[in-house]
């Protein structure tokens, strides 16, 4: 576990993020899976999705 993670305009993430502070999604980023931060948020803008794992 880390303290923050940012995740880069543009990029395709697959898997699950859990972070100490703060999670931030840059423009057009997208995740599959879960993004979880204990004592913060997750920072996303409009252009962002994240969709649930494909079992």
């Amino acid at each position: 576990m880390g303290r923050s993670a940012t995740i880069g305009d543009y990029t395709d993430f697959k898997g699950n993020i859990l972070a100490l502070t703060s999670i931030t999604m840059n423009v057009y980023a997208t995740a599959e899976g879960r993004m979880l931060a204990r004592n913060g948020a997750v920072i996303m803008t409009h252009t962002n999705i994240i969709t649930k794992p494909i079992d």
